[in-house]
């Protein structure tokens, strides 16, 4: 079974996958920001903490640049 985390990021949402089970690799599976979900395009991490980060940096690109979505 593989478990993703969901970690609360300002007013949303980041949530990371493992690559398959028992895998040290990690991927982003979402970004929630303002009700809605943004799916980047599928990229391995050596950790979740570096997968986290990425979403992170993701994340607050999209609220900088939300009116030209």
């Amino acid at each position: 079974m593989n478990i993703g985390i969901i970690e609360p990021y300002n007013s949303g949402f980041l949530e990371v996958v493992p690559e398959g089970e028992g895998s040290d690799y990690w991927q982003i599976a979402v970004i929630h920001i303002n009700g809605e979900a943004f799916c980047p395009s599928p990229r391995l991490y050596r950790s979740q903490q570096v997968a986290l980060a990425k979403a992170a940096q993701i994340y607050d690109w999209i609220a900088d640049h939300e009116q030209q979505i």
